[in-house]
């Protein structure tokens, strides 16, 4: 959803421009722990941990932003929808 919104242009919407600058600074994160758990490595040496990515109390606090901030998005086109579909 982070590259989404990004990608989109979206992040300037009144809705997205609370977290937009928390979204631009955790996505690699992001992307990082993605590519760990997508991803066989030819070797654990190589890899970092998890924990080492997010372990920071600035970055989790970000993230805690970032997943109540989709969460609130998902949750109101959802029920935008329901309401659509007791119009038809």
């Amino acid at each position: 959803m982070s590259e989404a919104v990004l990608e989109s242009g979206r992040e300037s919407t009144s809705q997205h421009e609370p977290i937009g600058r928390d979204l631009a600074i955790a996505l690699p994160q992001l992307r990082a722990c993605r590519q760990l758990l997508v991803t066989i490595p030819e070797s654990m040496e190589e890899q970092p941990r998890v924990v080492d990515l997010l372990g920071d109390e600035e970055t989790l606090q970000r993230l805690q932003r970032v997943h109540a901030a989709c969460g609130e998005a998902l949750r109101a086109e959802r029920m935008l929808r329901e309401i659509d579909s007791l119009d038809h």
